[in-house]
């Protein structure tokens, strides 16, 4: 829309988006007015997997050549950094979305050390605390790693963050521990996240019980005595088979799935978030976004963390894909926005410029030529936005 204009009410909420002289009509002399100049105004956008208090790693760890072998250094990093690192390192990380555009994050957090950080920022946010454990029973109440899981969650909740689970990974949390945190999740009313298929390995411990990852696990975190069995399935059929896919997941990576998989996650009402340059430092195959977009399964965008991206740019990560893949902008405009705002139960909330919806906006600037065609200012000349509201306030401006 040309020369458009968004009113807000005093909630912060978006009552009209139309042609400026037809908002200016609608309008008492007194109520304010911000003139953004030349600009593209969008929703604010939505980074729909992230770890920020993983912000300290931000080039610090070269590709590797095994996954295992990124996931050994974080785990490293984890023991030794201080106590105050985790909330540092997640208000940087905060502090850098909001400079990017992003308004919302859902934010993975290990043990949810650092999260509270997030209730100083204007950043809207939903933190997923990490379950993990390898269990032969299942369970009908939390097991010890569990239960802390659910507490942390709740000290946040009481914080006024929004709060969900994530049981981290097949290969490192078990059917049953799924199975409990989607109990405790559908009681709390919390919304689920979880790694899925992130890499070849995982899925070869699951087929096979061997392979590089097998190895690793085996030796280092002694899963086998903790009740893991390979199921010799995939882990989403797996999953599935247990009936842990009975309700909507945010299913992180979904990096190699086949039309089978596809098909579970299109049955179970999950969302896929593909991140694109995480994705590309680990030098994975293609990504099966457009299948899986196909198959009626919505993919939205995420950033993973620092720890294997080079920013917290949800911009960057539209413009990445654009540059490879031409895929069509408004395509992925909607990932990076109300794909993601669905999947976290925001829709109708955020991610749209919609009457109804909270006025998150961020402002990115055009010049010359770019301002008779926006796609081009969006993906290929790279503007830092100018101005970004959250609830109608602004947070950031040039």
């Amino acid at each position: 829309m040309d020369d458009a204009a968004v009113a807000v009410d005093g909630d912060g909420r978006i009552v009209r988006v139309a042609p400026w002289r037809d908002v200016q009509s609608d309008g008492s002399p007194g109520d304010p007015v911000i003139d953004a100049g030349d600009c593209l105004l969008l929703p604010g956008l939505v980074n729909a997997h992230t770890h920020l208090a993983l912000s300290d790693l931000a080039g610090r760890l070269p590709p590797p050549r095994r996954f295992s072998a990124w996931l050994k250094a974080v785990m490293r990093h984890g023991r030794t950094r201080s106590h105050d690192a985790p909330a540092a390192a997640v208000r940087d990380g905060a502090a850098w979305s909001l400079a990017a555009g992003v308004t919302t994050v859902a934010d993975v957090s290990f043990s949810g050390a650092g999260a509270e950080a997030l209730a100083e920022s204007p950043l809207r946010s939903t933190v997923f605390v990490e379950v993990f454990g390898h269990s032969r029973k299942r369970h009908t109440r939390p097991e010890p790693r569990l239960a802390m899981a659910v507490a942390r969650a709740r000290a946040l909740a009481g914080l006024g963050l929004s709060v969900g689970l994530s049981p981290h990974a097949p290969y490192s949390t078990g059917v049953a521990a799924y199975l409990a945190a989607m109990a405790e999740a559908d009681c709390c009313g919390w919304p689920l996240t979880t790694h899925l298929h992130e890499t070849r390995d995982e899925i070869d411990l699951y087929r096979t019980g061997r392979g590089p990852m097998a190895r690793w696990w085996q030796l280092r975190m002694m899963l086998w005595f903790g009740g893991f069995t390979p199921p010799r399935v995939s882990p989403i059929r797996a999953l599935a088979d247990a009936g842990a896919l009975a309700r909507p997941w945010i299913v992180a990576h979904g990096n190699y799935l086949d039309d089978a998989d596809i098909d579970l996650l299109r049955r179970s009402g999950s969302t896929v978030v593909y991140c694109p340059r995480s994705h590309h430092y680990f030098g994975h195959t293609d990504h099966p976004y457009r299948r899986l977009a196909a198959a009626g399964v919505p993919v939205a965008l995420g950033t993973d963390s620092l720890a294997s991206a080079p920013s917290l740019s949800v911009l960057d990560e539209m413009r990445f894909v654009a540059a490879r893949d031409g895929a069509p902008p408004e395509n992925l405009l909607a990932m990076a926005t109300a794909a993601g705002a669905d999947a976290l139960g925001l829709g109708g909330t955020v991610g749209r410029l919609a009457e109804g919806e909270v006025a998150d906006l961020v402002a990115l600037p055009l010049s010359g030529g770019e301002a008779r065609d926006p796609w081009l200012a969006l993906l290929t000349c790279h503007p830092v936005p100018t101005g970004v509201w959250i609830d109608g306030r602004q947070v950031v401006s040039a």
